[in-house]
């Protein structure tokens, strides 16, 4: 059975899960490809309740865009509901079964060495590899444990150089920050901390967000994008602005280098009297 574009008109086989127009369900609701049903619904209900036109019932205008927003969100949850659900459940069954056989090959090669190894004649000489249980030292941890490593010592000492670039510190209790390098400028590392934080959304970066919000006022203000002013030693202030030749809006962030922390002004008024920032409904 095919699928509809909601977008061109085009049919798609059930296993494309993006048109060729580019068109794709997890697009629209701004979440991953392959996500499961539960996290697809609870996004469902969230978005629901974000674009929502009780909260803009006075603008005409913005009212149009919200309904035609939700329009396509409720467009994309039935064409997941009806298409793709049941795709879903093979991909993970067939990744189910990939992990079952990769799990058998393991452990017939686990055995094979220890065969390989009770058996050799030179059971007491030193290995030339080493063979770590537990988490590698020599080996970022990004989570989870690390067993049954092996490195040889001049490898060990590569990644040792290539491990002493910046790491992104954990931001606040709503960032959800990733472990990846920053650049090396203070405002690039202040901008790439606030597009990476989850402090206005907790299904979306902040990065995401800005980019659907820009979709939506392009055509009425010219987008002067992102900026990062440094306010001391490592304290900055970004902001991401548009402006229509009058007046200037946009959303602002309060970062702190040393410690990854971002904090959205919108929720700090005392943050808005420091920086002289004032948000309006």
């Amino acid at each position: 059975m095919k699928w509809k574009c909601p977008d061109c008109g085009a049919e798609n086989p059930d296993s494309k899960f993006e048109c060729t127009c580019g068109y794709a369900y997890y697009r629209v609701m701004g979440i991953k490809p392959h996500e499961s049903e539960k996290v697809v619904t609870q996004t469902y209900k969230y978005l629901l309740t974000v674009w929502h036109e009780d909260k803009i019932a006075h603008d005409p205008i913005a009212l149009k865009n919200v309904r035609d927003r939700k329009k396509k969100i409720i467009e994309a949850y039935e064409l997941f509901r009806k298409h793709f659900t049941p795709a879903l459940e093979d991909s993970k069954k067939e990744t189910s079964h990939v992990k079952i056989i990769s799990m058998g090959v393991l452990v017939i090669l686990v055995i094979a060495g220890l065969i390989i190894y009770l058996t050799s004649p030179q059971k007491g000489a030193p290995a030339k590899q080493t063979v770590v249980q537990g988490v590698n030292e020599d080996i970022p941890h990004l989570g989870g444990n690390q067993t049954n490593v092996q490195t040889k010592p001049e490898e060990t000492n590569a990644s040792r150089s290539e491990s002493t670039g910046q790491q992104i510190p954990p931001s606040d209790q709503r960032s959800g920050l990733s472990t990846e390098t920053l650049p090396d400028d203070p405002e690039g590392k202040a901008v790439a901390l606030v597009k990476r934080s989850h402090v206005i959304d907790k299904f979306m970066d902040v990065d995401m967000l800005m980019k659907k919000w820009t979709d939506e006022n392009s055509a009425k203000f010219q987008v002067l994008g992102w900026k990062a002013k440094k306010v001391d030693d490592q304290l900055y202030l970004v902001g991401y602005t548009i402006t229509d030749g009058l007046a200037t809006k946009g959303f602002y962030f309060d970062v702190d280098l040393s410690t990854g922390t971002v904090r959205h002004l919108a929720e700090h008024p005392e943050l808005q009297k420091k920086y002289n920032i004032h948000y309006t409904q």
